[in-house]
């Protein structure tokens, strides 16, 4: 009997939604996250949040566009020397995002060589990088927030 209930209590947990201990059934967005995570595009945290509230930073919102666009092979096939960010070595969660975001020129990082991966993305920065991923900006503009 004891068997029988952990497998049905461990199925139950494989096969239910996203059940992140600060997002209900009735958060705004809560449908939103469920299907990001059915679909690998978020994990949330290791203490079982989603933190909903909190700002994005540069390295989340880059794993987001690339995690909906890009397969696993795609990650590990990326050439990790062309990543050549100062603050990033490579060993990263997040550095095989990077790769291919840079590889497909959608981010370009900051006069100082450095991506600042921690950092809150603005709105700018994310309009910018969402606008080149769909082909609706160039990367070479002129200005950087120009197009």
């Amino acid at each position: 009997m004891k068997l029988f209930l952990y497998c049905f209590v461990l199925l139950s947990a494989l096969l239910s939604n996203a059940d992140f201990s600060d997002v209900d059934e009735n958060y705004e967005y809560a449908e939103a996250i469920d299907y990001l995570y059915e679909h690998g595009v978020i994990e949330g945290y290791s203490d079982g949040s989603y933190r909903p509230y909190n700002e994005i930073n540069r390295a989340e919102f880059t794993k987001i566009l690339i995690a909906r666009q890009f397969s696993e092979e795609d990650l590990e096939d990326c050439d990790m020397e062309e990543l050549n960010f100062s603050d990033i070595d490579g060993d990263e969660w997040y550095a095989p995002y990077l790769c291919i975001a840079k590889d497909e020129d959608w981010i370009e990082g900051y006069d100082d060589g450095t991506f600042r991966p921690e950092g809150a993305i603005n709105f700018v920065e994310a309009a910018k990088i969402v606008s080149i991923a769909y082909g609706e900006a160039e990367s070479d503009a002129s200005v950087w927030y120009q197009p």
